[in-house]
């Protein structure tokens, strides 16, 4: 008979995809700066950034649409909600920023501390922060042709 009280077995993948340290990741604390700064199509880029450099590519392409469906959604939600509750922008953004940085964590935490052991090189924050600038560009463009269109 089986212990009731033991851990149950797992298969939990403990190594890195690639045994090599020839590429850069981004940590999740990071991607959380680009996701403040940018939108949650900033932070989703980093992400699949980062699964593409550890040979995820389909979860990398996943994210990526996902990402931008995500910052199409939160923009409307932004030009049609907010205007008519008074709402701090903290409180629109935080969750975004720990949603980024959670999901990135459980993603890829355990490979970019690997990674880290193997010699990798780590991206820096401000390569994060530029990168979500221009996103910030085309964000606030998309939302002044989408408040354009909807007639503010």
């Amino acid at each position: 008979m089986e212990n009731i009280y033991a851990a149950p077995k797992s298969a939990m993948r403990t190594q890195a995809i690639r045994t090599d340290a020839d590429y850069t990741l981004f940590t999740p604390s990071a991607i959380a700066i680009a996701t403040a700064f940018g939108s949650v199509a900033a932070g989703g880029y980093l992400v699949s950034r980062n699964l593409n450099s550890l040979g995820r590519h389909q979860s990398a392409k996943n994210v990526m649409v996902l990402s931008m469906l995500a910052a199409a959604a939160i923009l409307i939600i932004a030009l049609t909600v907010l205007p008519t509750v008074q709402m701090a922008i903290a409180a629109f953004i935080l969750p975004q920023v720990v949603a980024m940085m959670q999901l990135s964590k459980k993603w890829f935490q355990n490979d970019v501390d690997q990674h880290i052991e193997l010699g990798g090189k780590i991206e820096s924050s401000m390569h994060a922060v530029e990168i979500s600038l221009l996103f910030t560009a085309g964000v606030s463009i998309a939302a002044v042709l989408l408040g354009l269109l909807m007639g503010y």
